[in-house]
């Protein structure tokens, strides 16, 4: 078999599917909701609008004016993934119309993945009117590690996107119901993407590693009815990413170029929008609910250049992925037992970005529905603890794609198989009131 027919297959397409993989956290893509412990018990209903700590300086900065102390937010989620895939490959290399070998992979594939997504929060009252917030939290991330033989090792083993957002933010009251809130985001993107490569002799190892700065901004309204009900608008921007790093190949028989230093490529992270309703029945219960919209179509294909391979030259490669916008339902309710504990539950609902046409083992994810608990204990007068547990039922990703590459010297892999994803989110957090 030729080197340079096995190369142009299976490393394109493992490199561009670790931008989607098999398991994410609580949104669906790769989105991170997980920026605070306290909404895990809600399913991260009324984010925008609930505005009770410091957090709101990333779900909705104008919610910082609802704070009149100092206040130091931490946290941490806890996030334990399940993916398992169930199916078959069936590989042919064909010169011209004669296919000149074949062969199939079946069985199944353990996914799964724990991975942390830690925050911290600070809000600085200026005076009634101002506060200024900073936050740093992973709005993007996700994580998953296929065995180095298992039936989809030619797609990924070890891939891992972290993007972690700092952000410096700022309050302000416009009126006596109205706030407004702006926000910078500095994002630092680190990718990791592995994958094994076919050739007939021993399987090689393709490692691609990359990382970007780049910049982006939120802003959002606030809208106070009266003291027990309140609405909240929250926009945060697309930001464009330049990944630039290194890319290689080893292995027995990877002896020719097997080691780029100029791997680049763009991923833009999607903009989106949240509206968020808050509404206290009386001094035990409060109700809360969110619609949030993600403009996915701003990925409609990944692409890497200056690929490590067998071939003379790095190659440049490009996926399709025609990811769809989606939107996400959630609601939530509050429960005051007594003075210092209270009880949280809540439900979401999540399309998936992924496109029918385009769904594989490299872009399995599916609709998701959650069913959260949580709660807080105040501990004194100054010290707050939250903890929140999710669970998220993934609907099952059903794969029958084949795709073919080449024209005299042509390879065609068909997929077919089921991959079911589920997940466990669980979170902790201390705030603090200076005071």
């Amino acid at each position: 078999m030729s080197r340079n027919v096995s190369f142009k297959k299976l490393i394109p397409l493992g490199i561009a599917s670790a931008f989607a993989l098999t398991t994410q956290a609580y949104a669906s893509g790769f989105q991170l909701l997980e920026q605070d412990a306290a909404g895990a018990g809600n399913a991260y209903a009324g984010t925008a609008a609930e505005a009770n700590s410091a957090s709101t300086a990333f779900f909705n900065p104008a919610g910082l004016t609802r704070l009149k102390n100092k206040q130091v937010v931490v946290g941490g989620t806890a996030v334990f993934t399940d993916a398992k895939f169930d199916g078959r490959q069936d590989v042919s290399i064909k010169i011209g119309p004669k296919e000149i070998t074949h062969f199939s992979l079946l069985g199944n594939a353990q996914g799964g993945e724990f991975s942390v997504v830690p925050n911290i929060h600070i809000a600085l009252p200026y005076n009634d009117d101002v506060v200024f917030g900073f936050s740093v939290s992973m709005p993007f991330g996700l994580s998953t590690d296929w065995e180095e033989n298992s039936v989809v090792r030619y797609a990924a083993t070890r891939s891992e996107l972290q993007v972690v957002n700092l952000s410096p933010s700022v309050g302000f009251k416009v009126s006596k119901h109205l706030s407004a809130g702006f926000g910078l985001d500095v994002q630092r993107l680190n990718l990791t993407l592995n994958e094994m490569v076919f050739t007939p002799l021993a399987d090689s190892k393709s490692q691609n590693k990359g990382n970007s700065w780049a910049t982006g901004w939120h802003a959002g309204l606030l809208y106070e009815i009266d003291e027990h009900s309140r609405i909240g608008l929250n926009y945060r921007s697309a930001v464009q990413h330049h990944i630039e790093g290194a890319s290689y190949l080893t292995g027995e028989t990877s002896d020719l170029s097997n080691f780029s230093p100029e791997l680049n490529g763009n991923l833009r992270l999607p903009a989106s929008t949240t509206l968020s309703a808050y509404h206290e029945l009386n001094d035990q219960w409060a109700l809360m609910g969110t619609v949030s919209y993600t403009q996915w179509s701003s990925i409609n294909s990944i692409a890497l250049n200056k690929v490590a391979g067998f071939e003379p030259e790095p190659i440049d490669i490009n996926q399709v992925t025609d990811y769809k916008n989606t939107w996400r339902f959630a609601v939530g309710a509050n429960y005051h037992l007594n003075d210092n504990i209270m009880l949280r539950a809540g439900a979401s609902y999540e399309q998936t970005p992924t496109n029918d046409a385009y769904r594989d083992v490299r872009l399995p994810d599916g609709n998701r529905y959650a069913l959260a608990l949580g709660g807080h204990y105040q501990a004194s007068k100054t010290i707050g603890v939250d903890a929140g547990w999710t669970h998220l039922f993934v609907q099952d990703g059903v794969i029958d794609s084949s795709v073919t590459l080449g024209e005299k010297i042509s390879e065609k892999a068909t997929t077919r198989g089921k991959v079911r994803n589920q997940a466990d989110v669980f979170g902790l957090q201390l705030t603090w009131d200076v005071v």
